[in-house]
């Protein structure tokens, strides 16, 4: 298959995902940091020839393995939630492209909150506080020894993440799934899948 072919493909790839996705889903196809097609651009606030982010920018310039899966970045439109997002990166005619899913979870999270503080009981928030506390200051120790920041991070940071965790206890304090899943941008289920991958066993606090 011809370079050119593979550009099409993805961008009729693009075209059944933000379909089938909805309008919360954008996927855009960006050659040499210029966005060539774009579906759902809402989101973003981006159309054909608007350049990436400065983020997506940070990303080609580190650019790794060829992919960065499940991350989370910022959302212009709406600062106080972050976006899902996943992007494949490939060279086609010797120019960089990438291939971006990003989704607008806002709506998500604010059905979210609505649950959670209907479900919150007295007492529960305030040691949620203090898991989270003892949590984030081994994360933020191991983001440090990684060197990179947890936007930029790909399966195998996490992964080193997951382990440094491991070592420091943190998966002793009650509900750490959720809020390491909360710190990395992922849910519950990637990390039970990283642990696994890792051989690593929780205790049921961990998880309750």
């Amino acid at each position: 298959m011809k370079d050119k072919d593979v550009l099409n493909l993805l961008i009729e790839i693009g075209a059944i995902i933000s379909e089938m996705f909805g309008e919360d889903c954008e996927v855009a196809i960006s050659q040499e940091r210029k966005v060539v097609a774009i579906f759902n651009g809402h989101v973003t606030n981006r159309k054909v020839g608007s350049s990436i982010g400065p983020e997506a920018n940070e990303r080609v310039d580190n650019y790794a393995d060829g992919s960065y899966v499940n991350y989370s970045k910022t959302n212009t439109n709406n600062p106080e939630y972050d976006l899902k997002a996943s992007t494949y990166c490939l060279e086609l005619d010797g120019k960089f492209t990438s291939f971006c899913i990003n989704y607008d979870t806002s709506t998500m999270e604010r059905t979210l909150k609505k649950f959670s503080d209907f479900l919150t009981i007295n007492g529960s928030e305030t040691e949620m506080k203090g898991v989270h506390t003892g949590i984030q200051k081994d994360f933020d120790e191991a983001v440090k020894a990684i060197g990179k920041s947890v936007k930029l991070m790909n399966k195998e940071d996490r992964l080193e993440v997951i382990k440094y965790l491991d070592k420091s206890g943190s998966f002793e304090y009650s509900k750490s799934i959720v809020t390491v899943a909360k710190l990395l941008g992922v849910t519950r289920h990637t990390i039970y899948n990283y642990l696994n991958e890792l051989g690593i066993s929780m205790s049921k606090s961990s998880e309750l």
